[in-house]
């Protein structure tokens, strides 16, 4: 029983509580008979409350729903972990603090924990779909685009399709992601990384996508670009003078080597 209990604790830290009864019980175990009809009597009463406060309560728990609104409780913070810190603090630390209660198995208190795991479940929901709709909103923005430039007008339709193939598989795969933090780095990867990608798929004598980033590519992103200067922040109009002044010659020298700059 004691492996079995330790086993559990790890996912119910409020089963800790046995070590108490599991104690008792070892201690007023294989005692002589006068023992039980003498000095074992003075300690049914204990005996009592622990089975009436701890026992059975928790056995009731691992029998009806109460273990299963824990366990949908726990899964979802273990899950959304990384998103907690995107909706209310409060949202988050109300199902913590619950799951943390040594006494969570009394009461009403598993009531609780299932509306505050319901709210908290909506919240996530909430922003996941708002993160989602964001990223997707902008990649359709891109593609629109992406399909009004001369590089993608003048490509074979083959060459067509597959461009708005690989758009279509970053929009399923942001739509399939649950961490808002990987939503958000799709995005990113999609604008400095794909798009350039792209335009060097639609202009390549061969036709063929470089997924091996062998060949140098032909286009820059504009968000990737470094542009000198031993400034940390705009605070005047010369400032910015200067700033676009670096900003454009870094723009010219990539042009000029032959590269095209993705916006």
């Amino acid at each position: 029983m004691e492996s079995t209990l330790s086993r559990d604790v790890s996912r119910y830290p409020f089963l800790k509580v046995f070590s108490g009864p599991i104690e008792k019980l070892a201690s007023v175990s294989s005692k002589s008979a006068d023992y039980y009809f003498g000095e074992f009597l003075e300690q049914t009463q204990e005996l009592t409350e622990m089975k009436n406060e701890i026992i059975d309560p928790i056995k009731s728990f691992h029998a009806g729903s109460q273990k299963k609104i824990y366990d949908e409780a726990t899964d979802l913070i273990s899950t959304h972990v990384s998103n907690l810190s995107y909706i209310s603090i409060e949202a988050g630390e109300q199902v913590k603090s619950l799951l943390a209660d040594p006494e969570i198995y009394k009461g009403n208190k598993m009531a609780s924990l299932k509306l505050a795991t319901a709210e908290l479940r909506a919240s996530l929901n909430e922003i996941l779909e708002q993160e989602r709709n964001t990223e997707l909103e902008l990649i359709q923005q891109r593609l629109a685009n992406l399909k009004e430039s001369n590089e993608f007008s003048s490509a074979p339709s083959e060459l067509q399709a597959k461009v708005i193939d690989g758009v279509e598989r970053v929009e399923v795969s942001i739509k399939n992601e649950s961490q808002i933090a990987s939503i958000k780095q799709a995005g990113v990867r999609f604008n400095e990384t794909q798009i350039p990608k792209w335009f060097d798929l639609l202009t390549s004598s061969d036709g063929e996508d470089d997924s091996t980033g062998s060949a140098e590519s032909k286009t820059i992103s504009a968000k990737t670009i470094e542009v000198p200067s031993n400034k940390s922040v705009l605070s005047s109009e010369s400032d910015v003078d200067e700033y676009l002044d670096s900003y454009r010659q870094e723009l010219l020298k990539l042009v000029k080597s032959g590269k095209r700059v993705s916006l």
